[in-house]
């Protein structure tokens, strides 16, 4: 798309964690590299759950993990940047502990204060739990009239769970972490009275996520929703679940009809190629997940992240690295009023993805090889390399793993856990491709 009349701003939202958070001018999101080993100090986590922080900016990366520098890298090649007269980039940082419905309050305002400056078009970017608060912002009866809103022409959504992640039950309920925070420090976040967003990514009430029984004909669907003691043996809290439901109840798009000549257009990208958790089982000795092979970008189920009926784009990636697939570059080139000329980004002949930035002892390391062009994922090496190991002992060495060629554009392999916590450097090694880079990986201590 070329130029437009009006001044274009497209605006960046992060997901869950992706915004820096502070008191006073100290930071309490994200934490250190050291943090992302062996979790959150006790004062950084006491000024995360202060309700004087505030949020800073949009996070280009999680102690060298990247997080959004390759999407605002992809829309300053594409001509928008933060002083730009006609073309602006806008990174929307907002308090991700919050309710959905309190960060579109916030995403109002700023689109309000925007537009008294200069009126503008508006092009959202939204990566995970952004794009439910672009939604609410369009979709909430409580924003209607907000001058703002009337600026929105485009939505686009990245890797967005409109029918939520059952995957993020795993870390309300202390199960699992969440980048510098352990089971035990999310959980206590997520209960908070103050902080329901995570709650707010749960599945819909009636979304079939949980279930009881054996596979069969006796397998029988609960509703933690409708179902207080369901949430009660679950322990979830029903004051958050009562705020998720009404919040669900907001959102009106109908994927399914045509965009109206005077509201935004959508525009849903996903992730495939993972295995991932959409189901859980209530078995006699707990909660155990269910995964499906390539059924979405590791943490949002394909169904979830392009609804039926919506004008939807694949993409091959996990959750996380998804703003940076080429893929998206192409298709905000073709979507957003870029100046004439502009070339979208090549697509590279190889992709190495990571489903997670951090494993927990014993887990094995998940690495996905992607293909572009049918050529099939090249012999090769990869590579685990220990880059800051604390106490380091002679298990902590590099690691070498014979990849055999295949003609597949997608390459799952589970490796063995890492011999030692720390950062460790994943890379893979071809003569017959150029190398894919190397990501980072933390192995944490609990």
């Amino acid at each position: 798309m070329e130029a437009v009349s009006a001044r274009a701003v497209a605006v960046v939202l992060p997901g869950i964690g992706g915004s820096s958070l502070a008191v006073d001018g100290q930071a309490a999101w994200p934490g250190t590299p050291a943090e992302y080993v062996g979790g959150l100090t006790e004062g950084r986590f006491a000024r995360l759950l202060s309700d004087a922080a505030v949020p800073g900016g949009v996070l280009p990366d999680l102690a060298g993990v990247a997080a959004y520098a390759p999407l605002l890298a992809t829309l300053r090649a594409l001509g928008f940047t933060p002083d730009g007269r006609q073309r602006t980039l806008l990174p929307f940082a907002y308090d991700w502990r919050r309710s959905v419905t309190q960060s579109a309050a916030a995403l109002a305002d700023r689109l309000d204060k925007e537009t008294a400056r200069d009126p503008a078009d508006f092009f959202l970017i939204a990566h995970s739990l952004g794009g439910l608060v672009a939604r609410h912002l369009l979709e909430d009866r409580a924003f209607a009239g907000r001058p703002g809103r009337a600026g929105v022409r485009l939505l686009v959504t990245i890797g967005t769970p409109h029918r939520g992640a059952p995957a993020v039950l795993a870390p309300i309920l202390g199960a699992r972490g969440f980048g510098f925070m352990n089971g035990a420090k999310v959980r206590a976040l997520t209960a908070d009275p103050r902080f329901p967003a995570a709650y707010d990514l749960l599945p819909p009430p009636g979304d079939p996520f949980l279930w009881q029984g054996r596979p069969g004909a006796d397998r029988q669907a609960l509703d933690p929703y409708a179902q207080p003691a369901v949430a009660r043996m679950l322990r979830l809290d029903s004051t958050h679940l009562a705020g998720a439901a009404a919040a669900w109840a907001t959102l009106m798009h109908d994927w399914a009809a045509p965009t109206p000549a005077h509201g935004p257009a959508y525009c849903a990208l996903a992730g495939t190629q993972q295995p991932t958790l959409d189901r859980w089982l209530l078995a006699p000795g707990g909660l155990e997940p269910g995964y499906s092979p390539a059924a979405g970008d590791g943490r949002v189920p394909v169904r979830s992240a392009a609804p039926d009926g919506s004008e939807r784009h694949l993409l091959a990636g996990s959750h996380d690295d998804l703003v940076e697939d080429p893929a998206v570059g192409v298709m905000l080139a073709a979507l957003l009023p870029v100046p004439a000329g502009i070339v979208p980004p090549a697509f590279p002949p190889l992709r190495l993805s990571l489903p997670a930035s951090s494993v927990i002892p014993g887990e094995p390391v998940r690495v996905t090889l992607l293909a572009a062009g049918g050529g099939g994922i090249p012999g090769g090496t990869l590579r685990l390399t220990p880059e800051s190991v604390p106490d380091a002992t002679p298990a902590a060495r590099a690691v070498a793993h014979a990849v055999p060629r295949v003609g597949d554009a997608a390459l799952h392999l589970d490796l063995p856990p890492l011999a030692s916590p720390g950062a460790w450097r994943v890379s893979f090694e071809t003569a017959d491709a150029p190398a894919p880079g190397s990501r980072r990986l933390y192995g944490t201590t609990s």
